[in-house]
């Protein structure tokens, strides 16, 4: 973990998360179902829990998360942080919808933004969800790969994904199946493009993928998209990027930094969470 800071009181700007998926390191996106959720992906109305960063960190390390949220070699002792990941539809109550697809622990859903069928371009306008569909996307993929002598290499990627999606895109990107980049998918999330505006200046929540290393990166101070995105790339150029849920939920926690949500006051909960866990 890195930290960054800046201005006389040396105030923290930002916080970068690497993940060496080569060393052993893992990577999760876990959330929790608030009841058993449908037996396919199409369930759109599957509603998560919400949790806060440090809530979401003690529940993993308990050893009390349901077991989907373990992997070999990425037990609960292994945790070493967790971030706010994709956006979510309510913040006033306990429990909320996701806008889009969601795969994590078998918790699934086809996210609220997808309209019903049928339903008319007027009734999907007024549900205030027409500018989350008709906005660029991509498919943020977490899979686990056995290696040999009891070794693992988990495989993660990052593609493009259709903004007016329907069924097969979710089947291709999200669905527990062998796909093209030949890893089985554990975790994956559709999120906003990197370069989509939401704030002019907003806190960010950004990830990052490059060969064989995952970047979380969190932002304390406001940064514009194009701010942000110069900062990964100047780490790698070719890092491909995905932007996740940031804003008043920016928040992250593990035994050695936090950065707490400003709204209110440190207080947001939210519906999943990037789990960072060590190798061996």
């Amino acid at each position: 973990m890195c930290q960054a800071f800046y201005g006389a009181t040396s105030e923290t700007s930002l916080y970068l998360q690497i993940a060496d998926l080569l060393a052993g390191a893992k990577v999760r996106l876990l959330a929790l179902a608030e009841s058993e959720p449908e037996e396919n992906l199409y369930g759109r109305e599957t509603r998560y829990q919400r949790k806060s960063a440090q809530e979401w960190y003690s529940f993993i390390r308990s050893g009390r998360a349901p077991w989907e949220f373990y992997l070999p070699n990425a037990g609960a002792e292994r945790l070493f942080s967790v971030t706010n990941a994709t956006f979510f539809s309510r913040t006033e109550t306990e429990t909320t919808a996701v806008p889009f697809p969601l795969l994590s622990a078998n918790n699934n859903s086809f996210g609220v933004s997808h309209p019903r069928f049928p339903e008319t371009e007027a009734e999907e306008v007024e549900r205030g969800l027409a500018s989350d569909y008709e906005a660029p996307k991509e498919a943020f993929e977490l899979g686990y790969t056995e290696g040999t002598g009891g070794s693992s290499i988990q495989k993660v990627a990052i593609r493009p994904f259709r903004a007016r999606y329907g069924f097969p895109d979710v089947e291709e990107i999200l669905e527990i199946n062998e796909i093209p980049a030949e890893f089985e998918a554990w975790d994956g999330a559709v999120s906003f493009t990197p370069e989509y505006r939401i704030n002019e200046l907003a806190r960010r929540n950004y990830v990052g993928i490059d060969a064989n290393n995952v970047y979380m990166l969190s932002t304390r101070a406001e940064y514009t998209n194009a701010e942000v995105i110069e900062i990964m790339h100047g780490i790698d150029r070719e890092m491909k990027l995905i932007q996740m849920d940031g804003g008043g939920s920016t928040q992250l926690y593990s035994e050695y930094r936090e950065l707490r949500s400003n709204i209110p006051f440190g207080g947001r909960k939210v519906a999943s969470v990037l789990a960072f866990y060590r190798s061996e």
